[in-house]
């Protein structure tokens, strides 16, 4: 197709969702545990862990003292997603959506480390 360009890199930050029980598994899309090598296995694009899981996780394995649910990410109606896309060392930085509120979104933005100063456009 015309101008479509490939990508040499795309990062996705979910910056909202409504992701909020760390027991739940991630569904099987998204399964780590799945890779390419196993027969029969469908490659996947990624390794998911939830932030609550990462935590509980760093808790276990004496990384972190407790869980402070200050310092996380907070769950909310809807989806929020910072799109990177790089080609030849220059990229572009697309907001797709902001979630139920700007409080969340900046909330959120601040403890992922999201780069939100670099959007450049976002789709609503």
């Amino acid at each position: 197709m015309e101008g479509l360009v490939a990508l040499d890199n795309l990062s996705l930050v979910v910056l909202v969702d409504n992701e909020s029980d760390g027991i739940s598994q991630p569904c099987s899309a998204a399964d780590p545990s799945t890779t390419a090598a196993s027969p029969g296995a469908v490659p996947r694009a990624a390794k998911y862990k939830s932030e609550i899981s990462q935590h509980v996780s760093d808790v276990r394995g004496g990384r972190a003292g407790c869980l402070d649910f200050q310092t996380l990410a907070h769950a909310g109606h809807g989806l929020s997603v910072l799109l990177t896309a790089e080609v030849d060392g220059q990229s572009r930085t697309l907001l797709f959506d902001g979630g139920p509120s700007c409080q969340l979104l900046r909330h959120n933005a601040a403890r992922l480390k999201a780069h939100v100063a670099d959007v450049e456009a976002a789709v609503l």
